[in-house]
């Protein structure tokens, strides 16, 4: 597991991956889980998110930057050509999960779509919000990384 994350760090530093810390905590500020999150944030990058990558670290994710998408009521997601199990949290503006899909399964080009436009979107490892506890209504902390 330690190899996959190593490996994970050196390929955002070779690539020169944008990337940000991201905590998860409740609302009374208990802390969920903490991850290591690429940053998606131009057309190219939002399109591809996680596809076509045969491992996901459990401290590892990407974060969808949907501030500037020109008709954010069209924001979808799918699982096209993605081959791990992902949990997706919808974030608002003030940084509050407001709808959860867990464990969307690899492959399944099933549209997933939230109840109302987000500012931001996090994928993490499948089954990682049922082991962290993560709820609606929980907040996302962001802090520079690279």
């Amino acid at each position: 597991m330690l190899k996959y994350f190593l490996f994970f760090l050196i390929c955002l530093a070779a690539f020169k991956v944008q990337a940000v810390n991201v905590s998860i905590s409740s609302p009374d500020g208990k802390l969920r889980g903490e991850w290591i999150t690429e940053i998606a944030d131009t057309p190219q990058k939002r399109e591809t998110g996680l596809m076509n990558r045969p491992f996901l670290a459990d401290n590892a994710g990407m974060l969808f930057d949907m501030s500037d998408v020109e008709n954010p009521y069209n924001i979808a997601f799918w699982m096209k050509n993605t081959f791990i199990a992902l949990d997706i949290l919808f974030i608002s503006a003030d940084g509050t999960v407001f709808y959860i899909k867990e464990n969307a399964q690899p492959l399944d080009e099933t549209l997933i779509i939230p109840p109302f436009p987000p500012t931001s979107v996090m994928e993490i490892k499948g089954g990682q919000t049922k082991n962290k506890n993560i709820k609606i209504g929980d907040v996302i902390h962001k802090s520079n990384n690279t």
